[in-house]
């Protein structure tokens, strides 16, 4: 029972009528316990008239639970299954509550048909005006099928009711299309909002990569578009600059001012290094850092990768990999040196804490 209720509750909210008038709002079940109270002290008082307290215990029990599936039912309209449930509570309590109760004038039965009429009208709220009608109907049969053949009290007490029910009629026939239209432009405008969005991103990131290529790059292109014979030095920037747009595309995760710079520098003193990013975007967004968005387990990450690079030198191989997301560990750093090699694992958890060998190999000092 507790599992259903939280699947119920995790289809809310409804985009239907339901929520404008606050019926999906926690306000609703103090409501409900307000008035549940109500009937159990005007019953137990005065010109109550409860005959069997057990039985009409039983009533409100079955009452409340055709209100509770009627607030927590998903879909709009309500399903059947719920409504059933619903309809079948409303159309039987009236019929309990006749033996449970004395006739009217007294107000134990009148609050058992109070909640059934209220009920009613939010079953039409929700979608069910048929459904409503018949459960109504079959409510005022049910309690004048029990008292017969003195029925007149119970009957005027619940005639009263049709009144309440023509009007939800009539709402639910103005405000339930309304309400569809207004979810339904409240969710184009949020597919449009999100789309703008989407562009503004792609051109920001368009004139960031732009802002990069003509930073790094354009120097070197106006010296190749020339013709002249690039120097040695030259080549070996341009290898530079194009490992570095490459990190910045396959490694973004990695793509913080900091690791650029370390890389930068080890790569110019021989170090061979490789940035790998195998998350996507689920470990950064264009134009934020990734610390922001992967937990500190990245920040640890970076910071370790920074070290390393600052004491590579030419021989030394470096690969920094962001794993997977839902992949442990988080990331990885392989470094290989003459004396061997061994590998740094972020957010897995090792015997040794941070640092695992590689099968077959040295563990050096780093």
């Amino acid at each position: 029972m507790k599992a259903a209720v939280r699947v119920l509750l995790r289809q809310r909210p409804r985009n239907d009528a339901s929520t404008i008038i606050g019926l999906q709002s926690r306000w609703v079940y103090a409501v409900i316990a307000w008035f549940v109270g109500a009937c159990l002290i005007t019953a137990g008082f005065g010109a109550g008239g409860v005959r069997s307290w057990p039985l009409f215990l039983v009533v409100l029990l079955l009452v409340l639970t055709g209100v509770g599936a009627l607030i927590l039912a998903p879909g709009d309209p309500m399903g059947h299954t719920a409504t059933a449930i619903t309809a079948t509570m409303v159309a039987v309590a009236p019929a309990l509550a006749t033996v449970a109760c004395d006739p009217p004038p007294a107000v134990a039965f009148g609050t058992v048909g109070g909640c059934v009429s209220a009920t009613c009208a939010f079953m039409c709220v929700r979608g069910r005006v048929v459904a409503a009608w018949c459960a109504f109907g079959a409510s005022v049969l049910g309690s004048v099928g029990a008292a017969w053949p003195e029925a007149t009290p119970w009957l005027g007490a619940q005639i009263g009711s049709v009144a309440v029910l023509l009007m939800a009629t009539l709402f639910a026939a103005i405000i339930r299309p309304a309400a569809r239209e207004i979810y339904a432009l409240r969710a184009q405008t949020v597919r449009e909002a999100s789309a703008a969005a989407s562009v503004a991103a792609a051109t920001a990131e368009r004139d960031g990569q732009f802002a990069r290529l003509d930073e790094q790059a354009r120097q070197l292109l106006e010296t190749i578009a020339t013709g002249a014979t690039l120097t040695p030095a030259q080549r070996f920037r341009c290898r530079l600059v194009e490992a570095r747009l490459r990190d910045g595309i396959r490694a973004r995760a990695l793509d913080t001012p900091a690791v650029v710079d370390a890389v930068w520098a080890a790569r110019e003193r021989g170090a061979t290094v490789t940035l790998l990013d195998d998350a996507g975007p689920a470990s950064a967004q264009p134009g934020v850092p990734a610390e922001s968005s992967r937990d500190p387990v990245l920040a640890e990450m970076h910071a370790r990768l920074i070290a390393l690079l600052a004491d590579a030198v030419a021989g030394t191989s470096i690969t920094a990999r962001v794993h997977p997301v839902g992949r442990d560990p988080v990331g990885t750093i392989v470094v290989r040196t003459a004396d061997g090699q061994h590998r740094v694992d972020f957010g897995a958890v090792v015997d040794d804490g941070a640092v695992e060998k590689l099968p077959g190999q040295r563990d050096p000092q780093i």
